[in-house]
């Protein structure tokens, strides 16, 4: 009996856990095209919410 109720523990925790799962959000974006051979070193996030590239061309800003 204890090894049932063992099972059904490990099982609900193990379905429940995956009910909450997210699926991540990515928005692939595209230096490429104006800069070939582009190499991104760094990524940053300001407190306003813009995206800071450090590049080997320099600094590139991006707002979403």
């Amino acid at each position: 009996m204890k090894k049932y109720f063992y099972q059904f523990i490990f099982l609900f925790l193990v379905w429940g856990s995956r009910s909450f799962s997210q699926e991540g959000f990515f928005k692939p974006i595209s230096l490429e095209e104006d800069n070939p051979g582009l190499r991104i070193n760094k990524i940053f996030r300001d407190h306003s919410g813009l995206f800071w590239l450090a590049t080997s061309e320099g600094l590139f800003q991006y707002n979403g």
